[in-house]
């Protein structure tokens, strides 16, 4: 339902206007100038109050009727501060009792307690446009404070937030909040568990007096401005933290050791910001941590050896960084691992065949790196192993026997290489694999038969750049889901099939082939092919 807009005059009209405004400038000094500025929305709210808030409760000398009044006046300037009359749900706001006490519903986005206090404010992807106004620190028994996915919800975050005394929960996250997080949320809110501003505009520090949250469990602060150190010196203070979620910001400096003395830490994100130096040994001290991200950061030097500690960690990612050395043997004790990228750095040496004693491991990311050797025939045993993503390094070999990871292995990646001969025999043992990239390696001899009789499942097919050599085979018209099938730069001759044509047409799925169709003498026929090489788009 719609809600009035009246704008009062400035001078009282009323013995009760009189009333409420002195119970404001009495109880609410600070707060109380605005309600009689006119034109703002706390002037809308106040003249709501006065005339028309169906309820017209007057102040009688108690602090009872005064918290009920101005809890009333609170939400109302909310109402007006954040666009009410646009919200995609405004169910019965200024309509009654906002509890519902009174036999009524109460306000969308509300919920009280016994006596009448509200206690939880939440709008999720409401079409909340406008600001949070400082009234809200008015709300008082307010414990969890909610306002989330409202892109057109600007302004800065008010200090007077701070003083909402018994908040547990504070997510102002996915809207457009600016300007720093107000340090009265550090000073006051020592009863806060839960912290998200994530997906803002939010520039400044993260300022050391964070550590004052000692009830904190979780600090969310991914995708703003935010900058300056992380002082892990102070956010060690804070007990039972287990979610340190930093990413997508301008943070700098080093990794301080002390991030090592939070053994609560479960959940770690420092990925795409600023940090720089080496991986402090102290991390192996986290032994309760289930997920690090440190991904696109300019951290460098090895691996400590302690990482193989962290016996609970889940997902390791450090991609995009300068990380160097060989990667440790230790990795090989850190069982729970699901998920490893190391991808995007200098690693060098050969893979540690304790990677392969990794039984839960299920995607392993080591592209673009200078790893060589052979890959250890252990990870031809991984039987939870999906993705084998290793390309753009100097691998030389392929293990020859793969029957662990022959039904789970999905995803083969060993591009830009220096893996010579003919294509391995096992990898025609991957009867589930649906992506298959052994391009620009040193491949030699003719695409095997299996490929095309056991490979039911591949996708993508690419094995250009090699040197290999004889017909396409007929066969491949068996990859009925193949999507994409590179073949060119190589030294294929004859015809590509007509059966392999009919992949391309309305009946089939692939909309990408690219064969040696092209130039002055080209070496295969193609009536089909997406691509011709050489050509100006290869």
């Amino acid at each position: 339902t719609g809600a009035p807009t009246p704008s009062p005059t400035s001078a009282p009209t009323t013995v009760r206007e009189t009333i409420l405004g002195d119970m404001m400038r009495e109880v609410v000094p600070g707060l109380a100038p605005a309600a009689f500025a006119a034109g703002s929305v706390q002037h809308q709210a106040f003249g709501w109050l006065v005339d028309t808030d169906p309820l017209q409760l007057t102040p009688d000398g108690t602090p009872a009727m005064d918290s009920r009044i101005l809890q009333r006046y609170a939400l109302a300037t909310l109402y007006f501060a954040a666009g009410g009359d646009s919200w995609g749900n405004k169910n019965n706001w200024l309509n009654g009792d906002e509890c519902g006490f009174n036999g009524g519903p109460g306000w969308y986005g509300l919920g009280c307690n016994d006596v009448g206090e509200v206690r939880a404010v939440a709008f999720d992807d409401n079409n909340l446009v406008g600001e949070l106004p400082p009234e809200l620190s008015i709300l008082k028994a307010v414990e969890n404070l909610v306002v989330k996915n409202n892109p057109d919800l600007g302004g800065t975050i008010p200090l007077e937030v701070g003083s909402m005394t018994e908040l547990r929960q504070l997510a102002l996250y996915n809207n457009d909040h600016t300007g720093e997080i107000p340090v009265t949320i550090y000073d006051n809110l020592l009863h806060l568990v839960y912290l998200n501003l994530q997906d803002n505009r939010l520039t400044g520090e993260l300022r050391p007096e964070v550590g004052q949250l000692s009830s904190l469990r979780k600090l969310i602060l991914f995708n703003n401005e935010l900058e300056g150190p992380v002082h892990a010196l102070h956010i060690a203070n804070i007990d039972e933290l287990e979610y340190l979620g930093l990413s997508g910001n301008k943070f700098s400096g080093s990794i301080a050791h002390q991030i090592g003395n939070i053994p609560s830490l479960e959940y770690l994100y420092l990925d795409n910001n600023r940090f720089t130096g080496v991986l402090p040994s102290k991390l192996g001290l986290l032994s309760n941590l289930k997920s690090f991200n440190l991904d696109n950061n300019e951290v460098f030097g090895n691996i400590p050896t302690e990482i193989g500690n962290m016996v609970d960690l889940e997902y390791l990612s450090l991609r995009g960084n300068s990380l160097s050395g060989s990667i440790p043997t230790e990795v090989g004790t850190m069982q729970s691992l699901v998920t490893m990228n190391l991808a995007t750095n200098f690693f060098n040496g050969e893979l540690p065949e304790e990677i392969g004693a990794l039984d839960n491991l299920k995607h392993l990311y080591l592209f673009q790196n200078k790893i060589e050797g052979t890959i250890p025939d252990l990870i031809g045993t991984m039987a939870k192993l999906k993705v084998l993503f290793l390309s753009s390094n100097k691998i030389t070999g392929f293990p020859a026997e793969v029957s662990g990871i022959s039904d789970t292995l999905t995803e083969l990646y060993l591009s830009d290489n220096k893996i010579a001969g003919p294509i391995p025999a096992s990898v025609c043992d991957l009867s589930n694999l649906e992506v298959l990239f052994l391009d620009s390696n040193f491949l030699t001899g003719e695409i095997p038969d299996c490929v095309g009789a056991n490979l039911q499942s591949l996708r993508q097919l690419y094995l250009f750049g090699n040197q290999l050599t004889g017909y396409i085979p007929q066969n491949l018209q068996n990859l009925k889901q193949l999507t994409a099938l590179g073949l060119e730069d190589n030294e294929f001759v004859g015809d590509v099939s007509q059966g392999i044509c009919k992949l391309t047409n309305n009946n089939g799925v692939l909309s990408e082939l690219w064969t040696d169709c092209g130039g002055a003498e080209p070496s295969v026929a193609c009536e089909c092919c997406s691509t011709c090489c050489p050509g100006p788009n290869c």
